[in-house]
Parts: structure tokens; C-alpha cells; sequence
């Protein structure tokens, strides 16, 4: 480990242990340290941290490229832009994994070294197939994965495990191109006769190949394969060996992993009741819009609303019809704005509207969040109809009235930061409570007050 932080260390390892990895490790921070472990310690992969403050996983790579080649290296960092993450792979990192998302960090490490041991396994069967035709059929025939011989006709051979594989005997795979035990389309939607073509194409002009391929069986069930094409020559004839590996299971794990990152990610910036974005993932929308407009140089709004209604219902009715009037109030504010505008619940019964890119003039933007701020107010104190299920076949209906107090602010640049943004919306709002709720109260930043509401 690369690493400087002994936390961010610890933090790494708990990570990889939890998930049942079993592994020795040691942590250096400076460039000589490194530089020794990797001839002492002998790691079978490095996890780098990408800025130090004497050192940097970029020079780190670059060295074990030219040194080590034969040790994966993933970069465990902090954000880094996407450019950077580009110019990392292209350097030869097998992966980057960002801190504050350590979930892919177990699986990443297993994929480096299995793929790692796939590459060593493929060299020694080439140095084998080298040697001698007695040595080549032994690892031919024993080999785990499947094991395929082709010239520019088609397959000349493969091993049992290979035939096994596709559910077919080698008589039935001999003779016929790879292109014929596959779907027509690969699910990148490119032909498979085409694919095919162009990877045997470069595996022959001695660019070795590696790349996941869909395949049929007999049953013309489908399945993925890891498949590696390499160019040997053999008696005086020119082949290409192709190394297939189910991976169905393996794709199934990432699916799977993908999919809890996915729920991961859900629950960190939505809430959980309302489904609209929570207060983390506001502030990030903020940060955007203003960065929007710097660029555009039109205003932003952000409106601060709290119902004035609320606690009667939850002390009469209970936490459920609560809940049922919070949801039907994310989806009436939800109705009255544009797709890239963005409505969060911040806690409670309070809830805040942001509006981007409005317009480069103050009172034209003033307008616009005027009218769909009264279109929210006017959305919201209209009667809701409540329903929850009481008992197997009995439900409770209440009609409750529930009006709106709401506090907006423009903003622009980053003439102000967040807090106060959301400060003044907050003041703006009680203002509207105070001069007797049901309301919109603008805030003017310069004068610091709250100004008329819309019905005055």
C-alpha cells in the first residue's frame, strides 16, 4: 500500500478482509520505501494512493511499469477528474477506485489478480507449446479452460474442456470459424462475423487479443467468455491459440455488485420517504448550478418551504397519513418545475426547490421563480385526499387542508456561499410565516431583509 494516511490504510484493509480476502500487506509512503518494499516484499499487487506529499502514484506506476511489469496496480485515491483517470489507465493502472467509494475496491483486487494469473498461465502455455509437441498436447488436453486451434479456414483443434463448454464434440467444432457458435449480434450490437473477423485479423498481425465474447451452446442457451487470441507458429505453420473462460458467474457478481453500489449510492443522496434528493445530493446540485452560472451568467433561485399545517395531522392521525401527505407534497412541487430543476426534502415538513439557469436579468428572474413559487403555494393548499390501509379490507380517508410558507432567494456566481443561500431562504421563509403563512417572501441579500410578499 501507498499510502500516507495510516486510517485510509486501515480503512483498506478492513474493506478486503470483510469480504473474506486473506492477505499480508505492508504500507510505505515515501519513494525509497517503496522502491525497496517492492524488491523485499515482493507484492502480487500495489494499491496506490495518488497524491503524497513526497511522492505521487502516477511516478509510482510509471516505475513499476518499467520495472515490475508483471505487478497490477490499482489507484486508491480521493476525487480525481475524469481526464486524470484517463491518462492513469493509459498508463497501465489495472483500475481506480475513489475513497469514498471503497464498495468495487474487494472485487477490483480479485479481477487484478486473476487476471494477472490468466496472463502468467497464458505465457507458460505458449512457452510450452514452444518446447515440444508432447508438452503442448499435455497442457492442451489438462488445461481448466478451453483451449482452441485455428488458421485462416477455422478451428483445427481444442482441447475436451473446450468442447465441454459448448456442449458439442471436438468433430462437431473442427473445421467450422468462431463466428458460427455465436449469436449473430454481440451485445455491443457489432456482427459477430465481423468482430470475429477484425480480432483474428490483429491476433494474426501479432497483436494479442483480449476481450469478452458472447458464445451459443448446442442447446442454444447463451453464455459469456473471457477470450484471449494470441499468434503462434508451430511446425512451420502459422496459428492463432484462443483461451476461452466461462464467465457467466463472474458477470453475475459484478451485476450484483453494480446493482448495491447502485442502492449504496440511492441511499446516500435520496430520501428514503419522499424518493426526492436529500440534502447531500442538494448541495452538490448547488455547487453545479453555480458553477452554471459563472459560466452563463444567469441567476439561480432557491426557495425554502415549510408547511403550515402539518403537526395536527400527524397528532390526530398518526405518522402514516403524516407520511402520505409528505409524499403527496413532493409530488405536487415536483409537477410545477422543469426537469433540471431539482426539489429535496431537507427534514421534516421542510422541503427546498432550487431553480437553474434563469435568466441574465435580475427582475425577469425574479418573475419567473415569483410565478411557479405561487403556482407551488397555490398547488399546495389545495385539499388532499389521505388513504392507508387500516385492516385486511378497511381503509381510513381523510381530507386535510395544508397551505405552504415559502422563503426564495436568487443567486448568481458565487456571490455567496451555500449556507448563506440557504440561510436567507430559511429567514425569507419565516418571514412569510410571520406576516401570516400561506405566503412567498423573497430575501434581499444586499439590504438583508426580507422583502413584500406576492400578495401584498
Amino acid at each position: 500500500m501507498l499510502e500516507d494516511n495510516p486510517n485510509d490504510a486501515e480503512l483498506l484493509e478492513y474493506k478486503l478482509r470483510n469480504e473474506g480476502l486473506v492477505f499480508a500487506d505492508m504500507r510505505v509512503e515515501t519513494e525509497p520505501a517503496f522502491k525497496q518494499a517492492l524488491q523485499d516484499f515482493k507484492p502480487d499487487i500495489v494499491l496506490a494512493d495518488y497524491n503524497l506529499p513526497t511522492y505521487n502514484g502516477y511516478a509510482a506506476l510509471v516505475y513499476i511499469q518499467q520495472v515490475y511489469p508483471d505487478i497490477p496496480v490499482i489507484m486508491v485515491t480521493g476525487a480525481i477528474g475524469e481526464e486524470r483517470a484517463v491518462e492513469l489507465l493509459k498508463a497501465g493502472a489495472r483500475d481506480y477506485i475513489l475513497k469514498d467509494r471503497l464498495t468495487r475496491l474487494p472485487a477490483a483486487v480479485e479481477n487484478a489478480l486473476h487476471e494477472q494469473d490468466e496472463i502468467r498461465s497464458r505465457r507458460e502455455s505458449e512457452m510450452r507449446l514452444r518446447e515440444a509437441e508432447s508438452k503442448f498436447r499435455t497442457l492442451f488436453e489438462t488445461a481448466n479452460d478451453g483451449i482452441f486451434l485455428q488458421d485462416a479456414a477455422g478451428f483445427v483443434d481444442c482441447n475436451q474442456r473446450g468442447a465441454d463448454m459448448y456442449g458439442l464434440t471436438k468433430k462437431e467444432i473442427i473445421g467450422h470459424s468462431p463466428a458460427e457458435f455465436c449469436p449473430k449480434i454481440q451485445p455491443d450490437g457489432r456482427l459477430s462475423a465481423e468482430v470475429a473477423a477484425e480480432k483474428m485479423q490483429a491476433a494474426l498481425q501479432g497483436e494479442s487479443q483480449h476481450f469478452e465474447w458472447r458464445s451459443v451452446r448446442a442447446d442454444n442457451t447463451t453464455f459469456d467468455v473471457d477470450v484471449s487470441v494470441s499468434r503462434f507458429e508451430f511446425g512451420g505453420a502459422v496459428y492463432l491459440q484462443s483461451i476461452a473462460r466461462d464467465i457467466t458467474e463472474r458477470k453475475r457478481v459484478e451485476d450484483a455488485l453494480i446493482d448495491s453500489e447502485n442502492r449504496l449510492r440511492q441511499l446516500a443522496d435520496y430520501d428514503a420517504l419522499t424518493q426526492l434528493p436529500n440534502r447531500r445530493l442538494l448541495l452538490d446540485r448547488m455547487r453545479q448550478a453555480m458553477l452554471a452560472s459563472q459560466r452563463s451568467g444567469r441567476y439561480g433561485a432557491l426557495m425554502f418551504l415549510d408547511l403550515d399545517n402539518f403537526k395536527p395531522l400527524n397528532d390526530m392521525h398518526g405518522h402514516d397519513m403524516g407520511d402520505q401527505l409528505l409524499i403527496e407534497v413532493a409530488h405536487r412541487i415536483s409537477s410545477c418545475v422543469r426537469q433540471v430543476d431539482t426539489v429535496a426534502r431537507f427534514g421534516g415538513d421542510e422541503f427546498v426547490v432550487m431553480l437553474s439557469e434563469l435568466d441574465i436579468d435580475k427582475d425577469m428572474s425574479i418573475a419567473l421563480s415569483s410565478i411557479i413559487a405561487e403556482k407551488i403555494r397555490a398547488i399546495l393548499a389545495e385539499p388532499y385526499a389521505l388513504t392507508i390501509q387500516t385492516g385486511v379490507n378497511a381503509k381510513n380517508t381523510v381530507e386535510h387542508r395544508c397551505t405552504s410558507s415559502i422563503g426564495v432567494v436568487l443567486f448568481i456566481n458565487h456571490e455567496a456561499s451555500q449556507e448563506d443561500i440557504l440561510k436567507w431562504a430559511d429567514r425569507a421563509m419565516y418571514q412569510a410565516k410571520d406576516d401570516g403563512r400561506n405566503r412567498v417572501c423573497f430575501f434581499d441579500p444586499k439590504c438583508s431583509q426580507a422583502s413584500a410578499d406576492l400578495h401584498g
